[in-house]
């Protein structure tokens, strides 16, 4: 999966842009490929899986994500339960709305 996430980026680099201390938006040179976090919480119980989801959620919900250097994506995958896992994503809505950000996750799951 996260290969794919790294292909489709690559794609888009072209699109890929940040904003300067003048406000203005700047295409990136240079698109490092993120890093993606993994988590286990495979054989812990429903409960303990529950509030480790819920931990990773609220983490990402108030983490800001920078404007003006890549990347201002953030991406991470929990495995749980016998074969779940379970994709978190963060992105900026300054660069990313919902429709270009589902149809992103799309591309990604079509290259997956």
């Amino acid at each position: 999966f996260v290969s794919a996430i790294h292909r489709v980026l690559e794609g888009h680099r072209r699109s890929l842009v940040v904003v300067t201390p003048d406000l203005r938006l700047r295409q990136v040179d240079e698109a490092k490929p993120l890093h993606v976090q993994t988590w286990d919480l495979r054989g812990l119980s429903a409960l303990a899986t529950s509030r480790g989801l819920m931990q990773i959620r609220h983490r990402m919900s108030n983490q800001p994500l920078p404007m003006d250097h890549w990347p201002w994506l953030d991406f991470q995958l929990t495995r749980h339960g016998d074969d779940d896992v379970r994709l978190h994503v963060n992105f900026s809505n300054l660069f990313l709305d919902q429709f270009s950000g589902l149809r992103l996750l799309s591309e990604i799951e079509q290259c997956y």
